[in-house]
């Protein structure tokens, strides 16, 4: 029994030795076709990505503040890029907003808001509104035709508003989720000032 115990130990020590020894090897035919070609490109790419995290990793540690700088800033960028609105949130938004104007009455809606509002309402109904997105934020601009206008002057690249009038189009500026433009003009809009000027007269 003992003996047979021993010449089984023997049998598995020399399989682990051979199969420790031997090594896995690609058949010649396929290391100079794409299967070598693409084992090679995958090793190089993998070796490269290696490097480059090793140096990533080393250079941190010699200049830490550095790095918890660029850290903070891709980490402030992400969530930015997460949380970066889209048009639908401003259309939302700015329906909501007007909904929020229109339940008030003359006497107390805020006249300067009402105007902003329904100048939006008129250029959104107009198809005029234009969302360009910078990754980390948005911004909404007034475009001179709608899409579905194929007029000579909405088709021709020359008559297409241009970047040295830019500036005057632009109508909000999203950012985390938020519309500053739209939330600006919505302060105190059911402050009508005329009424109280009005009293005080």
């Amino acid at each position: 029994m003992a003996a047979s115990m021993v010449v089984r130990k023997l049998k598995v020590g020399v399989f682990r030795n051979a199969f420790s020894r031997s090594k896995v090897s690609v058949p010649e035919r396929f290391k100079e076709g794409w299967v070598g070609k693409a084992s090679t490109y995958v090793s190089n790419v993998a070796r490269d990505y290696k490097g480059a995290t090793v140096d990533i990793f080393t250079d941190a540690r010699a200049r830490p503040v550095k790095a918890a700088v660029y850290a903070t800033a891709f980490c402030c960028s992400v969530v930015a890029l997460w949380n970066n609105p889209d048009e639908k949130s401003y259309h939302v938004s700015l329906q909501n907003a007007c909904n929020d104007v229109l339940l008030l009455s003359d006497a107390i809606r805020n006249p300067k808001t009402n105007a902003y509002i329904q100048s939006l309402m008129m250029l959104r109904n107009e198809g005029q509104i234009r969302r360009m997105n910078l990754v980390v934020c948005s911004i909404m601009w007034r475009d001179n035709y709608s899409k579905e206008v194929n007029l000579y002057d909405s088709q021709c690249d020359y008559m297409k508003p241009g970047w040295r009038d830019f500036d005057k189009r632009i109508l909000d500026v999203g950012f985390m989720n938020r519309w500053f433009f739209l939330e600006k003009n919505m302060v105190d809009f059911d402050i009508n000032e005329e009424e109280f000027e009005g009293k005080m007269s």
